[in-house]
């Protein structure tokens, strides 16, 4: 079963780039956050393959959401087991 992640810009519909796996999507799209703010991220959508098989994980202002709850969820993760 193989599972990678695309990030697509929603405007051209062109890949940005690839991820193996969601935590590594949320901690590139974190950064690109942390240094243009929310803008960029507006224009994008994520996208799990498992199999060939795409499912949009979120998009546009859904993926701002989707990566501020990741965030937080790691962040409370590292937390409990400090």
């Amino acid at each position: 079963m193989t599972t990678f992640y695309q990030l697509m810009d929603v405007t051209t519909g062109n890949l940005i780039t690839e991820f193996d796996s969601e935590d590594e999507a949320i901690e590139a799209l974190s950064g690109v956050q942390a240094d243009n703010s929310d803008e960029p991220l507006l224009e994008y959508a994520l996208f799990r393959f498992q199999d060939g098989c795409p499912t949009l994980v979120a998009k546009e202002r859904d993926l701002v959401v989707h990566i501020a709850t990741a965030q937080r969820r790691r962040h409370s993760q590292i937390t409990a087991k400090s």
